[in-house]
C-alpha cells in the first residue's frame, strides 16, 4: 500500500480487499489519530472515475433533470443559469411532495408554509427567468434563492430516493459505503480492464465547514445535513446523511440566479480553495483498490454483518441479501 498527498486530498492505494477493509477501518492508521469529537463520513463509488458532483449538478443529467421537472423550451434554453436549475430542481421536489400527498406519505416538516414557500419558490423563478432569457436585471433577481434552509429535509428524503438533488449521498460508516462500491463496481461491471472501485472520506466536524474559492472572493459552506430517520428505516439502517455545498448563509452571501451554474467536483473545488492557502479546508481520504476486488470486500463486510439485509430491512433486503451471497468470493489471503 502506497500513501502520497496531493492538495487536501490524501490518496491511498490498495491491492487487495484485505488492505482495503484494513484502510478504512476506524482503528486502523488512518482514522484511529482521529477522536469521537472529529466524525468522518464515507461515500463509495463501483468506478472511480465517477466524480463526487451531485446529480443534480452533472452534466450528464442536465437533459434528465429538465424532462422529470416538464421544464418548457424557455427554461431548457438558458439550463446553464443558475434560475434554470434551480427551477428545474424545486419542480421535482414539488412534484415528489404532491405524489407523497397522493400515496398518504408524510414527508417530513410538512405543513402550509412549507407548500407555499415551494409554490412562491416556483414562481418567483419564473417570474426572473424571462428577463435572463432576455439578457436583462430584473428587480426582483435578489430576492430568491434556492434552496431554502427549511425545505432541505424534503430534499434529502427526495435525494434518499433516488430523484436528482443538489446533495451528495454519505454515510457515518465506512463499511457500509464499501458495500455499495462493491455491490455497484460488480454491478456495472467495471470490473475489466484494471478499473478501481473507491471510498471517498471527508472530516465532517464544524471546523470543516467553510472554505474559499475564486481567489478567496466567494466564501462557500460545506453543510452536513441529515432527514428525519423515523419513517425512512432505510436511511436509518444505512446510517445515512448529506452534504450540502453553499454560500456561506452566516454572512447573508447567495447566489445570483443569473449566474452561470457550478458544476465542478466537491474535490476539485476543495483541492482550490487549498490551493488558496485556506486554513480550514476540509481534509479529504481517497482509498482505492482494483474492481476485482469487490467480491472480496463483501465477503469481509458479510463477515462483519454488513449486507443488504441490515442495510434493507424488511422481504426484499432479505431476498436481496440471498442473491449477493452468491457474489462473493472467499480471499486467499486469509
Amino acid at each position: 500500500m502506497s500513501t502520497n498527498t496531493k492538495k487536501v486530498v490524501e490518496h491511498v492505494h490498495c491491492r487487495t480487499a484485505g488492505e482495503f477493509i484494513d484502510a478504512i477501518s476506524p482503528f486502523g492508521k488512518h482514522f484511529r489519530r482521529f477522536g469521537p469529537l472529529e466524525p468522518w463520513v464515507f461515500r463509495g463509488h463501483g468506478d472511480d472515475t465517477y466524480k463526487l458532483i451531485p446529480s443534480a449538478l452533472r452534466p450528464d443529467n442536465i437533459a434528465k433533470l429538465h424532462h422529470l421537472a416538464g421544464s418548457d423550451k424557455s427554461i431548457i434554453e438558458i439550463s446553464s443559469k443558475n434560475v434554470s436549475q434551480w427551477l428545474a430542481e424545486v419542480s421535482i421536489i414539488y412534484k415528489f411532495l404532491c405524489a407523497a400527498d397522493d400515496s398518504a406519505s408524510q414527508v417530513p416538516e410538512d405543513s402550509q408554509i412549507l407548500r407555499d414557500s415551494l409554490i412562491e419558490t416556483i414562481s418567483k423563478l419564473r417570474a426572473v427567468s424571462e428577463p435572463i432569457r432576455a439578457g436583462r436585471l430584473h428587480s426582483h433577481v435578489n430576492n430568491v434563492s434556492w434552496p431554502q434552509r427549511n425545505m432541505l429535509s424534503l430534499v434529502a428524503l427526495v435525494q434518499h430516493h433516488g430523484l436528482p438533488t443538489r446533495l451528495l449521498d454519505w454515510s457515518a460508516s465506512p463499511y457500509i459505503a464499501a458495500y455499495f462500491a462493491a455491490v455497484d463496481a460488480i454491478k456495472d461491471a467495471v470490473n475489466c480492464g484494471g478499473a478501481l472501485m473507491a471510498i471517498w472520506a471527508i472530516q465532517a466536524g464544524a471546523k470543516c465547514r467553510h472554505f474559499y474559492t475564486s481567489n478567496n472572493s466567494n466564501p462557500r459552506e460545506l453543510q452536513f445535513l441529515t432527514a428525519p430517520r423515523a419513517a425512512n428505516p432505510n436511511l436509518h439502517s444505512q446510517d445515512g446523511l448529506f452534504t450540502l455545498l453553499a454560500p456561506c448563509d452566516c454572512i447573508g452571501l447567495v447566489d445570483s440566479p443569473d449566474s452561470e451554474v457550478d458544476r465542478r467536483s466537491l474535490d476539485e473545488l476543495l483541492g482550490q480553495a487549498n490551493e488558496q492557502s485556506c486554513t480550514n479546508a476540509p481534509t479529504f481520504f481517497h482509498f482505492v483498490v482494483p474492481a476485482t476486488e469487490a467480491p472480496k470486500v463483501l465477503w469481509y463486510l458479510d463477515k462483519k454483518g454488513v449486507h443488504a439485509a441490515k442495510l434493507f430491512p424488511g422481504f426484499d433486503g432479505a431476498a436481496r441479501a440471498v442473491k449477493e451471497e452468491l457474489l462473493q468470493e472467499q480471499p486467499l489471503e486469509i
